[in-house]
């Protein structure tokens, strides 16, 4: 990955400089307008049983809460629900401006890092991301989360893996995966960013390193697989959690609910529960009581489909799985109707917290209707260039730890239609803006290539370990 010398200049200089600080007048433009505390239906979730306020029995480690320990923490440490908010703003703030910081050293000249980093603040400031940060819920925090997490990610590319990008890439890719563990794959980046410096070092000859390597990958590996499992568990016990919650204890509960939001809003739901009677041995109640299964159980009244409540617990997710990868025709109308709000605007909060962000620009980032895929838009443009730089000989366009870290955003989006087919505008979300920060470093990296002069097409340098020179050295200094 190319560099270029920031060394000189203090923090970000020039124009991304100016991004950050034009980013944070915005923001606090939105602090002094911000408006009451706002609560969605899930709000209710993050407070302790029979109270009215969130404390720590709302909290829990290994899962043993409605919602996951990320995005009730910040809640538990504070007293009233105005400085929850408060909290999650400057979290938020801080996170993102870390994360546009970063865009702003990218290898490239000036002009393409300050355009990379004008978009990266305009994302962050549209209502789909920052209007979050006046609701109770998950998503400011798992927003923040994912902007730390791609913060440390370029870092790591553009230093090597020194110990903080590496820490920071653990810490929010972990505790963002147990918000969302469709984005699972993210927790490799890390052993990824070493296994590339441990390469590099060999194919330079540098042998004497090779101890100090192996008990960095040795100590990453850990904290990976760590982080992994805990993932894992704390998944299954929340599915029991959930559960109990709903009145069906040992049954996976969230499943059971994710059922009743399928059977209500999907229109390919007739289709496939058809298809899981006929081939999957559902029981056939499901024909009649599918809605009713998904409803809490109340003791003492009839339960006509038990055995269905059962099967959806435990055979549903790999029934669906089998059915959409051996029948395509269900498979693109179930994929399909589940993208069809991908790109949709999404402004829960932003009767309490404005924005400064015109709707037309907003429209560049969400469609504020299902007519227009901005996403699939972004996608095409950004990847599609790099495709044009391949073709044009620029063989080392993008790093290929950037390129992983992409993929597990869309593979986590792949996760979140087929398991929340329903709702992917929200759910969805922390999926889709990992993505669009990669798309644009991806686009900024292509651009500097396409554009550049054979003379200013620097090398991907950063990728290797700490020790080496060359034209990466300066922004190692400087970051």
């Amino acid at each position: 990955m190319g560099t270029v010398d920031h060394s000189s200049r203090w923090w970000l200089g020039g124009v991304g400089r100016t991004v950050v600080i034009a980013y944070l007048v915005a923001r606090t433009w939105q602090l002094v307008m911000m408006g009451p505390v706002l609560e969605g239906p899930d709000s209710g979730m993050y407070r302790a049983p029979d109270a009215g306020w969130l404390d720590w029995g709302a909290t829990s480690w290994d899962g043993s809460s409605l919602r996951p320990w990320p995005s009730t923490l910040l809640y538990a440490l504070l007293p009233t629900d105005r400085a929850r908010v408060l909290a999650q703003f400057v979290l938020s703030t801080v996170a993102w401006g870390f994360l546009i910081h970063r865009v702003g050293r990218l290898p490239v000249r000036r002009w393409i890092a300050g355009a990379a980093a004008g978009v990266i603040a305009v994302l962050a400031l549209t209502p789909t991301v920052s209007a979050f940060d006046t609701l109770i819920g998950a998503e400011a925090v798992s927003f923040a989360l994912l902007a730390g997490f791609a913060a440390a990610v370029l870092h790591a590319v553009q230093v090597g893996p020194r110990p903080t990008p590496l820490a920071l890439m653990v810490v929010t890719g972990w505790a963002l995966c147990l918000i969302r563990p469709v984005l699972g794959l993210i927790l490799f980046v890390p052993l990824l960013v070493v296994v590339r410096g441990w390469w590099q070092a060999r194919r330079d000859d540098r042998r004497s390193g090779s101890v100090r390597w192996l008990v960095t990958a040795g100590v990453v590996l850990v904290l990976v697989g760590t982080a992994a499992a805990n993932v894992l568990s704390s998944n299954a016990t929340a599915e029991r959690e959930w559960g109990d919650w709903r009145g069906t204890p040992g049954l996976a509960g969230r499943t059971i609910q994710q059922w009743g939001v399928f059977a209500q809003s999907s229109p390919s739901f007739p289709e496939l529960v058809q298809e899981f009677v006929a081939r999957d041995g559902a029981p056939a109640c499901l024909l009649v009581d599918a809605v009713q299964v998904a409803q809490p159980v109340v003791p003492g009244q009839s339960d006509p489909c038990a055995q269905g409540r059962v099967w959806v617990s435990t055979e549903f997710v790999g029934a669906l799985a089998r059915t959409l990868a051996t029948d395509p025709m269900a498979a693109r109308r179930y994929i399909r109707d589940g993208l069809a709000d991908v790109s949709l605007l999404r402004a829960d909060g932003e009767t309490s917290l404005p924005t400064l962000v015109p709707d037309p620009v907003t429209g560049l980032f969400f469609a504020d209707g299902p007519n227009v895929d901005v996403f699939a838009l972004w996608t095409l443009l950004a990847l599609g260039s790099l495709v044009l730089a391949r073709a044009r000989g620029h063989r080392r366009t993008v790093p290929v730890i950037v390129l992983f870290a992409l993929a597990a955003a869309y593979i986590g989006l792949a996760g979140t239609v087929v398991l929340s087919p329903t709702d992917v505008s929200r759910v969805g979300l922390p999926a889709t803006l990992l993505a669009r920060v990669f798309l644009v470093v991806v686009a900024a990296l292509v651009v500097e290539q396409l554009t550049g002069s054979h003379r200013s097409r620097r090398e991907i340098t950063t990728e290797a370990g700490p020790g080496e020179s060359g034209p990466g050295a300066g922004d190692r200094r400087a970051g």
